[in-house]
């Protein structure tokens, strides 16, 4: 369990620019590395005003991950689609995919 105060999402995002290119990829790829490490069984997206809000499920409690900025929120849903096997253009209908 991490200490309270500390989140090391925000702290292995700490180095990103969101305005880079690759912000998405490398936001992702840590996302999913940390939430493994924590020891997660899921990972929840919740779109806000503000952006996205991201939850991790750790023994069966949700946790408040991480909040990405709104100018990013659509690249980083749109690269876990890509992780996904799930189709990009598709906002309509749901869609079940797993990483």
């Amino acid at each position: 369990m991490q200490p309270p105060g500390t989140n090391p999402l925000e702290e292995a995002l700490a180095d990103l620019n969101p305005a880079d290119p690759k912000y998405p990829t490398e936001a992702v790829e840590r996302m999913l590395t940390t939430a493994r490490g924590a020891g997660a069984s899921d990972l929840h997206l919740l779109p806000t005003s503000s952006g996205l809000d991201a939850r991790l499920r750790v023994d069966g409690v949700l946790r408040e991950f991480a909040r990405f900025p709104a100018k990013v929120a659509g690249n980083i849903v749109a690269r876990l689609k890509v992780c996904a096997g799930l189709l990009t253009y598709e906002s309509t209908m749901p869609q079940e995919g797993r990483i």
